[in-house]
């Protein structure tokens, strides 16, 4: 089967590059273990930048299908390059194209990318997630109901950028500020929940595999929240992860089950990753979804 890698790393070939960036890149050392994968398995690869020549590249490397003939397919790995609902535009192209492809489709991505609409849908239909509100620009009033710590994060964005918890009113003011400066967007600021983060791996559909759960280790230094400079390396600690969590059966299965149900919450296909905290009581909360295979 031809299958086409699709990715962004340095993309820049739009008409005009403006409004908010896309900060989350694949290294090409990634892109190659993955198209070598592939390869391996039997397959014809190449990969491509998902940028405004992605059209026609798809178009040279896979041709129209004609009849009895067996179609391509897009291993989809595109981050977007611009604007808040990044994760959603080679989906799209994609569905327009009439080209099969790997992952979640635009309404999926779209929803999990925004993190306040992902946990408005989790409160409806019953998953635990933390207490919330959205700050909406600097000056705001306190918000009502939520008491410190509390952690603040950008509404539209992944791999942890700008997450900080704040202990005060000053450091949440000063935090939100930064956000609203760096971002562009409103912030959304939610309970801190003490205790232990585990991470449930998704595969498959209908209903797909929820993998064994995974957490992660801060060690003794710094705070118990997995920050931009822990994945990238970039922090004065070393954060690592332990696979299986030590965990018992019952909260094993009771973790995949809430991964399974915000899977389905957020109508996504093929892979996920489920974010959540185990606070001290035993009780699991959902934090967010990663709809794409992430950097972190």
């Amino acid at each position: 089967m031809k299958i086409a890698v699709v990715y962004n790393h340095e993309s820049q070939r739009v008409i005009n590059l403006f409004g908010l960036p896309s900060r989350e890149k694949y290294g090409l050392g990634a892109i190659k273990r993955i198209s070598d994968a592939l390869r391996k398995g039997g397959h014809q690869v190449a990969a491509f930048e998902g940028d405004k020549d992605l059209i026609d590249r798809l178009e040279e490397f896979m041709p129209r299908v004609v009849k009895g003939e067996r179609p391509g397919m897009v291993f989809n790995l595109s981050y977007g390059i611009q604007g808040q609902a990044r994760y959603t535009h080679v989906p799209g192209m994609l569905e327009m194209l009439g080209l099969p492809y790997v992952g979640s489709g635009p309404l999926a991505h779209s929803l999990a990318l925004d993190k306040v609409v992902s946990k408005m849908l989790f409160v409806q239909h019953g998953l635990p997630t933390p207490e919330f509100a959205v700050l909406e620009a600097t000056g705001f009033e306190m918000p009502e109901g939520l008491k410190f710590p509390l952690i603040v994060k950008p509404k539209n964005e992944a791999v942890s950028f700008g997450i900080q918890i704040c202990r005060s009113e000053k450091e949440l003011r000063e935090a939100a500020d930064v956000i609203f400066d760096k971002f562009s967007q409103p912030v959304l600021v939610e309970r801190y929940i003490a205790g232990r983060e585990i991470n449930v791996g998704l595969l498959g559909n209908s209903p797909p595999d929820a993998l064994p759960p995974a957490e992660i280790i801060f060690g003794k230094t710094g705070p118990r929240i997995y920050r931009y400079e822990d994945k990238t390396g970039r922090s004065d600690r070393t954060v690592q992860v332990r696979c299986p969590a030590r965990l018992s059966a019952a909260q094993t299965k009771q973790a995949q089950e809430i991964a399974l149900k915000a899977f389905s919450v957020l109508g996504c296909y093929d892979c996920a990753r489920v974010d959540m905290r185990l606070d001290r009581r035993g009780n699991f909360y959902v934090l967010e979804i990663n709809s794409l295979p992430s950097m972190g």
